[in-house]
């Protein structure tokens, strides 16, 4: 939860090392077990005011026309959002789905649908 003033705090930005490039060197075992959905689901928690920021909708990809989910975050000027894309630049979600970044804070990515509907397994502890 962002602090009084609507901020990430640094244990909420910190969270994003569990998709860094650099935390994850075992790249088989750290790609089978990522979820795109929950970065996206992480983003939504934190972002300032992502009713209006934040978009996501089905489409198709300009090139083969192969469904996708088109994630398009607008950091509204606000300096917190801007210090979650500073971390999410440093993330595989980064490296695989970006796509493009429009002057005045806007980024779009695009995650294959294969991706988006990935099951996520719950790992039980004996």
């Amino acid at each position: 939860m962002p602090d009084e003033n609507g901020y990430p705090t640094e244990q909420e930005l910190r969270l994003f090392d569990r998709w860094k490039l650099a935390t994850n060197t075992d790249y088989p075992t750290f790609l089978e077990d990522f979820h795109a959905r929950d970065v996206v689901d992480y983003l939504e928690t934190i972002w300032w005011y992502p009713e209006r920021q934040i978009e996501l909708r089905e489409g198709r990809d300009s090139l083969w026309h192969r469904k996708i989910m088109r994630l398009v975050l607008h950091t509204g000027g606000w300096s917190g959002n801007e210090d979650i894309v500073a971390e999410l630049e440093a993330t595989w979600f980064w490296l695989m789905y970006w796509t493009a970044t429009h002057r005045g804070g806007h980024y779009y990515f695009e995650i294959p649908w294969r991706e988006w509907q990935k099951q996520r397994v719950v790992q039980r502890r004996g």
